[in-house]
């Protein structure tokens, strides 16, 4: 069979070379029957080929790949006769390196079955934290012959695609072309861990050493060690891996096994012994950040806190090193430890490292530190820094922290965690905790050196939301305490002041509410402050609504600031307010304000309402409808405008003011000269008055416009006829 193709099977199945060709011309019938035998076996019938492949060995086949095809199957059906066949091919020259690969194999297998019974009385009762093995490109491929490395090259090929199995065919084909080269069958052991076959595994690593032994190599130690480790993760293996990579050099494995070697040393109860491993791994690679870590994690384990702070003194960027130096301020209580968390947080909430990496390292190192650290918080502040509102809650239950700055930080992050929409009475606990805390000076002080929250959280931000949160509760009483507080520690910030003043006039304390209120404005004023006097004088609003004198004060204030909106705002409620007494023409008054207001600003969606408003107030003031009609012709409101007029004429007419319905029957008409109905009013408005010579020619007007209506030209004539009698 060529190279390239391959007998599927297990591990033992190994491709064919090509037949034997020192077959005579009588012995084609039994050449027959081994080809017969060999397609049986590939399809797995063993039974099916035992006979074919005796008879032709009785009846005196030379070809050795019978004696070699009949000694793999009753060798690995225990048959001992399976051996003797298999020694008898090795002189063959072309199927001897594979008669001595099948007994090199079936070897392996007893030393397998020996390895995993010994091995079994040393298997821990849990496995050591070692994860799967990672089967990379083969490492020694430039070593091999050309042949050879195709057919690993292929097999690499096949590992990267997943197809391990096939991967283990190719290698062991690549044994029987090249037996003597040991890393193809330190391959093939990793590939049996790969595939979950650890006895073979066990067993093959056995045989490589015992052959490196025999030529004196050792640079299969470590990948073996590896083999060995991963096949049977006890604890003198994964320490004898650790070591190996250690005396390497290797710092991609050490940074893998020496780890998981200190785990299991600890997991056995073997402290001292994690020590020791972590001191040899940081004496071997003191650049290394992470063997630095675990150095200083051990060393605290230990208790040797000082020689720990020695390692730490120079903290570098990375997240590894950050931890260390972390660890050491927490176990001392150093002020050092609020910035290096803060400064973890920051690079994992800007993703400049990796979150639950970083998270990982601080669990590991908190697991070491006595109770009463700080530890709690700062896992709680990294957690919070990166999103894990539910970790926050785990890292705090149940802390008791040791001192207010603890405190004051555990409150803060329970408060963050929470969220702005958590019900206030999850909220007020830590919330009333943080801002008594921030009381003191200690902790203002911690406040003022340390940004651990974004927004900060101050006296004030905590001041103010527990004081919302009060009032929205109904504990004015509890709210008023804090804004007072407030007041003590910020006495220039007058918004406090002006909290305090109007929750004292929800309390039912009105004048007094005003009385501190009226102060606080006039010292603004005097000060310069117009702005802040402005608020103070909506807050006396907001108290006492329906006083009036302070809301036309307010309007005057609103004007000289410029804050027309607010004006005109304040001049439609004053407005409600006297027409609720009766005091029309006030009402009046400040709507006329109101309605120039708007008309400035051009804000006609409140121009119309203000003008309804008034004409409701007096629906038969003239002059009301007359400034109407000219707002609303300003804004292009022509309909609007006519409709006002027109009650003009209506108001007018009743009052028999004859002038002013002629007035505003012009006006009508200037507005809509093609609308016929105000001409037909002026001309019998006029010629009622007496005015025929107008009145003429008013129809006179109606005569061009509807010219084939004979009753106008009938009008006309009839007062041209008048007015040529009164002449």
């Amino acid at each position: 069979m060529p190279m390239g193709e391959r007998t599927p099977g297990t591990v033992e199945h190994f491709d064919e070379p090509a037949p034997t060709r020192s077959v005579s011309g009588d012995s084609k019938r039994l050449r027959a029957n081994i080809d017969r035998a060999a397609a049986l076996l590939a399809d797995g019938r063993e039974d099916d080929a035992i006979p074919l492949l005796r008879s032709a060995i009785d009846a005196g086949y030379p070809g050795a790949d019978a004696r070699v095809l009949l000694g793999e199957v009753l060798l690995r059906r225990g048959d001992p006769n399976g051996r003797t066949l298999l020694e008898d091919a090795t002189t063959d020259a072309t199927w001897g390196a594979r008669a001595q690969a099948s007994l090199r194999a079936a070897g392996a297998h007893a030393d397998g079955r020996a390895a995993a019974r010994a091995q079994s009385r040393q298997w821990p009762q849990t496995g050591a934290p070692i994860g799967p093995l990672t089967v990379g490109p083969f490492p020694h491929a430039d070593r091999l012959p050309p042949t050879v490395a195709r057919v690993m090259a292929e097999a690499d090929a096949d590992v990267a695609r997943g197809r391990l199995e096939s991967a283990l065919d190719l290698t062991v084909y690549a044994e029987t072309l090249a037996p003597e080269v040991l890393s193809l069958f330190v391959r093939h052991a990793e590939l049996l861990v790969a595939r979950q076959h650890p006895a073979k595994a066990l067993a093959l690593a056995a045989t490589i050493r015992r052959l490196a032994a025999l030529r004196g190599e050792t640079e299969h130690d470590l990948a073996l060690a590896r083999v060995v480790a991963h096949a049977s993760p006890t604890l003198d293996n994964m320490l004898a891996l650790a070591r190996a990579a250690l005396a390497a050099g290797d710092a991609t494995l050490s940074n893998t096994y020496v780890p998981a070697a200190t785990a299991a040393l600890l997991e056995a109860g073997d402290e001292p012994g994690a020590l020791d491993l972590a001191r040899e791994w940081h004496a071997q690679a003191p650049g290394s950040p992470v063997a630095r870590l675990t150095y200083v994690r051990e060393l605290l384990r230990s208790g040797q806190v000082t020689e720990a702070a020695t390692l730490t003194q120079d903290a570098g960027s990375d997240p590894a090193s950050i931890v260390a130096a972390l660890a050491v301020a927490a176990a001392t209580g150093a002020e050092a430890q609020w910035s290096l968390i803060a400064r973890l947080a920051r690079d994992a909430a800007a993703g400049r490292v990796d979150r639950i990496e970083a998270q990982r390292l601080l669990d590991d190192v908190a697991a070491v530190l006595p109770e009463g650290t700080a530890m709690p918080v700062l896992r709680a502040l990294l957690a919070l820094a990166v999103g894990d509102s539910r970790e926050v809650t785990t890292r705090l239950a149940g802390f008791r922290p040791a001192d207010r700055v603890s405190a004051f930080v555990a409150a803060v992050c329970t408060i963050r965690a929470l969220g702005p929409d958590a019900d206030a009475a999850a909220v007020l606990p830590p919330l009333r905790a943080a801002f008594d805390l921030a009381a003191h000076p200690d902790v203002a002080t911690f406040v003022a050196e340390h940004s651990l929250f974004e927004p900060p959280a101050t006296p004030a931000s905590l001041g103010e939301r527990l004081a919302t949160l009060l009032v929205e509760r109904g504990e004015i009483h509890e709210a008023l305490a804090v804004y007072q507080r407030l007041l003590t520690q910020y006495p220039d910030t007058h918004q406090y002041a002006r909290a305090h003043a109007e929750l004292v006039g929800r309390a039912g304390k009105m004048a007094d509410a005003l009385a501190q209120l009226d102060a606080l404005r006039a010292q603004e004023e005097a000060a310069g402050r117009h702005a802040e006097a402005e608020r103070t004088l909506e807050t006396m609003v907001r108290i006492a609504p329906n006083h009036l004198p302070l809301r036309e004060r307010l309007v005057e204030i609103h004007l000289k600031r410029g804050r027309l909106a607010d004006a005109l705002r304040e001049l439609f409620t004053l407005a409600q307010l006297v027409e609720r007494h009766g005091r029309t023409a006030e009402a009046i008054a400040h709507l006329r304000r109101a309605g120039e207001i708007a008309t400035l600003t051009g804000d006609w969606e409140k121009v119309e309402p203000i003008y309804d408003y008034m004409i409701r107030l007096a629906p038969d003031d003239i002059g009301l409808r007359h400034a109407a009609a000219a707002t609303f012709v300003q804004h292009g409101r022509v309909a609007e405008a006519k409709a006002q007029l027109q009650e003009v004429v209506r108001i007018a007419g009743a009052q028999e003011d004859y002038d002013e319905v002629i007035a505003a029957l012009h006006q009508i008409i200037a507005l809509d000269p093609t609308d016929l109905a105000p001409y037909h009013r002026l001309g019998e408005v006029l010629a009622a008055v007496g005015e025929y010579g107008q009145a003429e020619r008013v129809y006179g007007r109606l005569a061009q416009l509807a010219p084939d209506d004979p009753a106008i030209k009938a009008k006309q004539a009839a007062l041209a006829a008048l007015a040529r009698g009164h002449l």
